[in-house]
């Protein structure tokens, strides 16, 4: 093995690692997001209120929904 193969196998390793850096920060955001989405509902239900229930749905539609959209881009 040449010089120029290990260069190439190297660039390759580096883009594999790079994608899956990218997959796994995505799929982190999305599990936080899931995560304060769900705490926020649970919040909202606990002493229902129209105005707890917006405030949810804002943060679901603003927050969580942009993270899914990032993870299936990524992945």
């Amino acid at each position: 093995m040449n010089d120029d193969e290990k260069v190439e196998q190297a660039k390759f390793l580096l883009q594999f690692i790079s994608a899956g850096i990218k997959v796994l920060s995505a799929r982190a955001a999305m599990l936080l997001a899931l995560t304060l989405t769900f705490f926020l509902f649970a919040w909202a239900m606990a002493q229902p209120d129209t105005w707890r229930f917006l405030g949810a749905t804002i943060f679901a539609v603003l927050i969580f929904l942009p993270t899914v959209w990032l993870d299936m881009r990524a992945g």
